[in-house]
Order: C-alpha cells, then structure tokens, then sequence
C-alpha cells in the first residue's frame, strides 16, 4: 500500500474541486513534464502565455487527461484524495487542524451540491465521508471553551481517516 496518493491524484482532485486557479495549470504541467508525463498538450499547457490561460487552460487540461489516460475520478473520489492530502499535512502539523475541518466542510458541501451520480450509483448529495471534520469545525465555532477537545478530535480523526485508506 502506498503511504499516499500520487502528485497527479492530487492535482486532479484539486482540479475537480475547483481548488486550482487556471493560473496555476502551466507550471503545474512544468512538474509533470519534469517528472517524466509527456503530450503535445501537456508540452502546450506549460508553455501557455499569461494572455492565452483563461482561454486554453481547461482545455488542454482535459486533453492531458485524454492524452496520459489518466483514470476518471468522481467529485467524491476527489474529495477523498484531497482530504488525505489535507489530513496528511495536519498530522505533520503543515495546517492548523481548524482551518483543514473548515476547507474540508466546503469541499463537502461542493460535493453534495454535485447533482451527478457517482461511481456506486448513489447520489453525491447522499456523501458523508467527511462529516467527523464538519462536526468538528461546526461545534468548535459554538463551542469556543472546548476548542482544545475540537482540536484533539480532528487530529484523532485525521489519523484513524489516513489509518483507512486504500491507495490504489
């Protein structure tokens, strides 16, 4: 078992997830192209001028994925690629626990919001994986007095969520 999701799992879930700024997709395509990925569109992506992002960004992106053949992910699945890379970097004490709970909330409530089916044909509204995180951040906000208890309680849950992954 791997000890954590690939760099390009990651990009894509952030992708998915509106988490990367179309800015950012050049000198991300520049790391891949340097960790050894290689397309037309890929070699384009990172290579885009300032002035052509907005317009050509997306596009090249979804044909790298084509290109590379890169596996399709659900909103859900990317969900759960990008909450470990999260509760990853909490457990190394990267990000505040707080702050990873509050960003895992809207990650979900995106999710839910998705109206399309995922890949275990129920609906992406019916997805509670990162509830722990909500409950947490929601009653650390109502509850400041017992915000060390919140605090030990993600940190709890990170680890036992990291303790069940399967990286595949």
């Amino acid at each position: 078992m791997e000890s954590k999701p690939s760099r390009i799992n990651i990009i894509q879930a952030r992708y998915i997830l509106g988490r990367i700024p179309n800015s950012e997709l050049p000198k991300l395509a520049t790391q891949l192209l340097i960790d050894g990925y290689s397309s037309l569109a890929l070699q384009i992506l990172a290579g885009l001028q300032a002035y052509e992002i907005d317009l050509q960004a997306n596009t090249l992106w979804d044909q790298v994925n084509t290109d590379l053949a890169f596996r399709p992910i659900t909103s859900c699945d990317a969900a759960r690629i990008y909450a470990t890379d999260v509760l990853q970097q909490v457990i190394l004490g990267t990000i505040d626990p707080f702050i990873a709970a509050e960003d895992l909330w809207d990650v979900s409530i995106e999710v839910r919001n998705n109206k399309t089916s995922n890949n275990q044909g129920r609906s992406q509204s019916e997805f509670h994986d990162l509830d722990p995180f909500i409950y947490c951040a929601s009653e650390a906000r109502s509850r400041p007095e017992d915000r060390e208890f919140f605090r030990q309680a993600i940190l709890s849950e990170a680890q036992d969520w990291l303790d069940q992954q399967d990286y595949r």
